[in-house]
């Protein structure tokens, strides 16, 4: 995994947490199947009011997106 520019190596049983607003790439070289659940944390420093607002953009955002996937 890459994250920002920088190595991470993933530790079987070891959880990995990263900042996804840096570019970010994975791969899975083991032939293995690997399972990722993803999450999203508020940053700790966001009033409620800061979040209520991101929330409303996320999804009008999400909204767009769908619309211009669909051809309308």
């Amino acid at each position: 995994m890459s994250v920002g520019g920088e190595a991470i190596e993933w530790e079987q049983g070891k959880l990995v947490v990263f900042q996804n607003s840096f570019p970010h790439f994975t791969w899975n070289r083991s032939g293995e199947e690997r399972i990722l659940l993803y999450f999203d944390f508020w940053h700790p420093g966001l009033s409620e009011d800061e979040r209520s607002a991101l929330a409303i953009f996320e999804e009008a955002l999400s909204e767009v997106v769908s619309e211009i996937r669909s051809g309308k």
